[in-house]
């Protein structure tokens, strides 16, 4: 797991990769970080439209207060208050394909094809890279690498991010599943042999899985959870840990 902590401070974005590798300089990492996260505001500067431009940045500095709340759907009034949707649509539909934030986007059934179950109006927000979120929430390195739960409210959202930047690696199309205000799971994710997959991330040392079993007690879904523990598997229930996200590609 000390490999993961570490992934969480570098990221993936290649100039960052390579720096570490050649001097293992934590301090540079976080320059290079900056001047990633300045190039792409400077992008949003150049590229969009000039009213748009403040905007784009308010949504990318909003993602931290977004992730950090219980229920970490996209809400325009964290913007700003009384924000609306024909306000922000646009930018955030910017921001998405010009790949600098992942959008999540809800289902309310976990069944094939997961597309046509979408609701496109409740969504998340994710920034690209776990090493420029980390970089945007400002914590400092050292204490990373001691103790994870420095990140306080933001440790499960880090935890996602990293697992979202591997399976958007991996070309998955991710959803996630909220059937109500009760209820609701990380990932929702449709392999390539058409099996649905629910995956449950747990940054922490919990054990409870209530919305994960629920998924697959109606839909008879491959339960995945992603957490400090273990490969294991109980019943219908797979553990896999934190590090080896990446397996679920294949």
């Amino acid at each position: 797991m000390e490999e993961y902590k570490k992934y969480l401070i570098v990221g993936g974005m290649p100039e960052v990769v390579k720096d570490f590798i050649d001097h293992h300089d934590y301090s540079n990492i976080k320059k290079i970080q900056s001047s990633i996260i300045n190039a792409y505001i400077a992008d949003m500067q150049k590229y969009a439209d000039t009213s748009d431009t403040p905007k784009l940045v308010d949504i990318w500095n909003s993602i931290p207060q977004q992730l950090s709340k219980d229920n970490r759907k996209f809400q325009y009034s964290v913007i700003k208050k009384h924000g609306r949707s024909k306000e922000y649509q646009f930018p955030i539909h910017w921001l998405s394909m010009a790949g600098i934030v992942n959008r999540v986007e809800k289902v309310k059934v976990g069944r094939i094809p997961l597309i046509s179950y979408k609701d496109d109006k409740s969504f998340k927000l994710y920034l690209l890279d776990v090493g420029l979120y980390g970089r945007l929430l400002n914590i400092p390195v050292e204490k990373i690498l001691v103790d994870e739960n420095i990140l306080g409210t933001q440790k499960g959202p880090v935890a996602e991010t990293y697992v979202l930047q591997s399976l958007v690696a991996n070309q998955h199309q991710i959803f996630y599943w909220q059937p109500n205000q009760y209820t609701e799971l990380d990932f929702v994710i449709q392999n390539k042999d058409g099996d649905v997959l629910g995956l449950e991330v747990k940054s922490g040392k919990g054990t409870s899985y209530n919305s994960l079993k629920k998924f697959q007690e109606e839909y008879d879904a491959i339960g995945i959870r992603i957490s400090n523990k273990n490969f294991g598997k109980v019943e219908n229930l797979i553990t896999i840990p934190l590090y080896s996200v990446f397996c679920l590609g294949n």
